[in-house]
């Protein structure tokens, strides 16, 4: 996409995101607002920011590097390096997630602040759209703000008040019982680095608060632009204009907010694409954390500093999530409405062919409508409200499991003490017990064919992962093809022949689009006949294999190496089973996306009789497009993420039953 860099027509949001630019050039993310010239160029803020960039990876790499080199740590620095050794590798990966997709979210600012708003723009939205997003951007640097105090007054409190040292953040180095003048001045450096690194995290959260909050604001302006519409009627009824010329005014305007909502859907799609790494890290960051925080609350020592940490740690933690993600709730609350708005806009008020005309355009603009925005994690887990609150059961779920995960730590202190066999796959001959050359031999033989036998599985499991990868793939190629098809309007002469040659151009590419689609659709059923039995096979060996390796885990000798197998094995299971189903689960995902495609292929710039031919080629396109995609196991069941996690939680359930 190509767009002017200058903003001739400046407006309140525009402006906003101005001002915004100067909080996320602080944090690292320069040039995402491309109709401003930031001081970014300069070769010295470049050099600055290259400078930082190195300090706080070497910063986080000696916070991971302290796993190994802190041996003397109590039980509350060991839940503390473990919360920020895990966690702000994850949230620093953030800022690098949107610098790859920079040229996206430039183009996904300029639509959303400057193309859209200078076509409709409502100021009373605009005013609530901007007091909301600082309100929210200041509630999250407010939380982080209080959390990284608490580190530092906890570390104060120590140093004070136990005669111990400042120990805010634990790294590589120092030693958290050394007390010389260098490792002091080490811990205060490590401590600014701390507030620095999260400058970087904070930036990319104000971005997506800002983003999303103007998405879900351009929703609800699309939906005062379809309410405005009725006026053009009333102006009518007032001033006695012709009623021909009113009803073509309210087929142009109809037609406009068709490209607004068109518009409106891509930037929907942009915020997918940027944002949902984003998003699926923090929902994984958000369990893991919460949990560990909760044992670290039931388990440290409980006087004023810890429980000022831990309180602003948790409220830092889950508010600045639950911003994010009803931010991204509000979108697909918004979006719901829009229907309803269509359909008031005084379609009704038309008469005879243009009636006709307008209530086709209508019908399938409202079609697409209907169909939900939302903005998904990992692919499948929607963003909302209610997708907060099962986050935080989940995390409570985590935390409540995590007494019998202790065990397999216990069980890891007693790694090599046994004087064994090597067995790794029982057979008919040797014995377990028969420790003689001929039996180690052949167990060494038999764990080799081992390997060989699960060659023969692997080729499988890669045929199948590439094959659904490529038709997954040739789903998105073919939205890309219906949404490429707007071009062809885009380069005609504007004259009565060059619109008549462009109306044919785009009909035979519909077609040509239709009859890939079509293609694609037998591709799946192909697929559905070749894979269906293996991946039913495969269901009932990860549910049986799973029970038992729970049993296995909960009555077997608790050493490293049986720890060690069972954990490998159990990932092993759940990691081949997840890819196989999370490829099939992708393609029922971007098969969905295929009658917005369609709908945003230019069809409205038709007229006439080809206009006609064309709408009713679409509306049997996206119905057939709008049916499931759908890879199935046993004939019935889906394969799909939720249908990987369902299947995690039968096979819990039947160890349940079984135990």
């Amino acid at each position: 996409m190509t767009t002017s860099r200058e903003n001739n027509n400046p407006n309140k949001t525009s402006l906003y995101f101005s001002k915004a630019s100067k909080l996320l050039l602080l944090g690292g993310l320069s040039g995402c607002v491309k109709w401003i010239e930031n001081d970014y160029k300069k070769p010295i803020y470049k050099h600055i920011q290259s400078c930082l960039t190195v300090c706080i990876l070497i910063f986080v790499g000696m916070e991971v590097g302290a796993f190994i080199t802190q041996t003397n740590l109590s039980e509350k620095q060991a839940a503390d390096l473990m919360v920020l050794g895990f966690s702000h590798p994850i949230v620093l990966s953030y800022q690098f997630i949107i610098s790859y997709h920079k040229e996206r979210v430039k183009d996904l600012l300029y639509k959303l602040c400057i193309s859209l708003k200078n076509v409709y723009n409502d100021p009373d939205l605009e005013r609530v759209m901007i007091k909301r997003a600082t309100l929210y951007s200041i509630a999250f640097l407010l939380n982080i703000s209080f959390a990284l105090i608490s580190y530092g007054y906890e570390g104060v409190s120590q140093a004070v008040g136990t005669d111990g040292t400042f120990v805010a953040v634990i790294t590589a180095w120092p030693d958290v019982n050394e007390k010389s003048t260098s490792a002091s001045v080490g811990r205060i450096i490590g401590y600014l680095m701390f507030w620095v690194s999260m400058t970087r995290v904070s930036a990319v959260f104000v971005l997506i608060i800002i983003t999303t909050g103007c998405l879900s604001c351009q929703y609800k302006n699309l939906q005062s632009y379809f309410y405005s519409l009725n006026g053009i009627f009333k102006v009518h009824e007032e001033d006695g204009t012709v009623r021909e010329i009113v009803e073509e005014r309210y087929e142009v305007a109809l037609k406009v907010g068709i490209k607004l909502h068109v518009d409106t859907v891509w930037c929907t799609r942009q915020c997918q694409v940027v944002f949902s790494s984003v998003y699926s890290a923090q929902i994984i960051l958000n369990v893991a954390v919460f949990s560990v925080l909760m044992l670290q609350m039931v388990n440290s020592e409980h006087t004023l500093a810890t429980t000022f940490k831990i309180v602003f740690s948790t409220v830092a933690l889950l508010s600045s999530t639950a911003i994010l993600m009803c931010n991204a709730g509000n979108i697909t609350y918004e979006a719901n409405l829009l229907p309803t708005a269509m359909y008031s806009s005084g379609w009704q008020n038309c008469r005879g062919t243009r009636s006709q005309r307008v209530r086709k355009l209508l019908v399938i603009a409202m079609t697409l409508a209907q169909k939900r925005a939302v903005i998904r994690s990992f692919g499948t887990m929607e963003i909302s409200y209610r997708a907060y609150v099962s986050m935080v059961k989940a995390s409570y779920s985590a935390f409540s499991m995590s007494a019998l995960i202790s065990y397999g730590f216990d069980g890891a202190l007693q790694a090599l003490l046994h004087d064994g066999t090597f067995v790794t796959v029982v057979t008919a001959w040797p014995d377990v017990t028969d420790k003689s050359v001929e039996a180690n031999i052949g167990r060494i033989i038999g764990y080799l064919l081992w390997w060989v036998c699960m060659h023969r599985v692997y080729a499988v499991f890669v045929l199948f992962i590439i094959t659904m990868g490529s038709l997954h793939y040739q789903f998105k190629n073919v939205q890309s093809y219906f949404c490429s098809l707007n071009d062809i309007f885009d380069e005609h002469d504007f004259s009565e022949t060059g619109q008549e040659n462009s109306e044919r151009k785009y009909e035979e590419a519909l077609k040509v689009g239709i009859h890939l689609h079509a293609d694609t659709l037998w591709c799946t059923r192909q697929c559905q006949l070749v894979c269906s039995f293996v991946y039913s096979a495969q269901i009932i060996v990860n549910v049986a294999v799973m029970c038992v390796l729970m049993l296995q885990m909960v009555n077997s000798e608790r050493t490293l190496a049986s720890a060690f197998t069972i954990v490998l094995a159990t990932v092993a299971l759940l990691s081949s089973t997840g890819i196989l189903m999370s490829n099939a689960g992708d393609i029922t995902f971007e098969a969905t996306l295929v009658p917005t495609a369609m709908y945003s292929s230019g069809w409205q710039n038709c007229r006439g009789e080809r206009s006609r031919r064309v709408r009713k080629l679409m509306v049997i396109a996206m119905n057939e497009a709008q049916k499931p995609v759908i890879i199935r196991s046993f004939g019935i069941m889906e394969i799909s993420y939720q249908s990987f996690v369902s299947m995690v939680k039968a096979s819990y359930s039947a160890f349940s039953f079984l135990y």
